[in-house]
């Protein structure tokens, strides 16, 4: 066992009753924080190392996953201190059950199957279920405020080059002019619900993952967020699908998005997370390139069936 996994397993011991070490590893998932898998003769577990987050920041966040209750999640455990955020080498981290399944990226990376129609149902309910529970926590009391703060990756700057620049002025010719929906709902949402951070079991969705991103904005444009990362970038696109998803409105239909201002939506998200790819680029490797493929194919899908 390496070294550095082992001083993280000792470190998760030390501060949670979880009994003995009997192996820990890096786990391979995320861009931007460190997860590990404990094993111990209790149990297996998840430790997350936040390396973008302050304590507070880490801390708001236990606090509102630890009160969600009619979706599954997996809810950060107390330490014998009684918190559910610890100190690791300086950085928050949190002590999660390890959630058994397969993520979306693992069936379409590696065995490139296309989403089933259940799945896609499956998504859709997790999502309503989970920003129900969000509105509940902030309805009933939650201090929302160490989630204003914006983040490093929204400053990176669009560096020269064709497909990117290309990409950049596609995605601004899908959004500038359309009107605003009327009347958006700003809450707390997951920012992050995309296929890896979902577990399945079969069709089933078993475990909703990664709080980190989680933050204010509007349920619209999470929802169309939700849509592009599920339906467009599908390997198999589907026409069906997508309908599926714009047909759907989390919060009713009178604040339903218009087609347009769902392609609008799309778009923005798009040179969002482009933003966001520059920022992890510059810190870890990712084939930016292929990145860029590959949203640019998926806005071309949604603008074939949108615009």
């Amino acid at each position: 066992m390496p070294a550095e996994h082992l001083l993280a397993g000792e470190t998760a011991a030390s501060q949670y009753d979880i009994g003995n070490i009997r192996h820990c590893e890096r786990h391979p998932h995320g861009f931007v924080n460190t997860t590990y898998r404990i094993e111990t003769d209790r149990g297996v577990f998840a430790l997350t190392e936040f390396q973008q987050r302050t304590a507070r920041e880490a801390a708001a966040r236990a606090e509102v996953v630890g009160q969600v209750c009619a979706v599954p999640v997996a809810q950060p455990l107390l330490s014998r201190s009684g918190h559910r955020v610890i100190d690791m080498n300086g950085r928050p981290a949190w002590l999660t059950p390890w959630v058994e399944g397969r993520s979306l990226v693992g069936w379409q990376h590696h065995q490139k199957d296309p989403m089933s129609e259940r799945q896609h149902r499956e998504v859709i309910r997790g999502f309503d279920t989970l920003h129900r529970e969000l509105s509940r926590i902030v309805a009933e009391g939650a201090d929302i405020r160490p989630f204003q703060t914006g983040s490093a990756e929204e400053e990176t700057e669009i560096p020269p080059g064709r497909t990117i620049q290309s990409l950049i002025a596609r995605c601004r010719e899908c959004y500038q002019g359309v009107a605003a929906p009327a009347a958006p709902q700003t809450s707390l949402v997951h920012r992050d619900f995309e296929r890896q951070n979902l577990l399945f079991c079969g069709d089933a969705l078993t475990a909703i993952l990664d709080f980190d991103a989680l933050g204010i904005g509007t349920v619209q444009q999470e929802w169309a967020h939700t849509t592009f990362n599920h339906a467009c970038c599908d390997p198999q696109q589907s026409a069906e699908h997508l309908e599926m998803y714009v047909e759907h409105s989390p919060l009713g239909e009178m604040q339903k998005l218009s087609r347009q201002q769902f392609l609008a939506a799309i778009a923005r998200f798009c040179e969002e997370d482009i933003h966001g790819f520059l920022w992890i680029a510059g810190r870890t490797s990712v084939d930016l390139e292929a990145l860029l493929q590959h949203y640019s194919a998926a806005l071309s899908f949604a603008q074939q069936h949108l615009d």
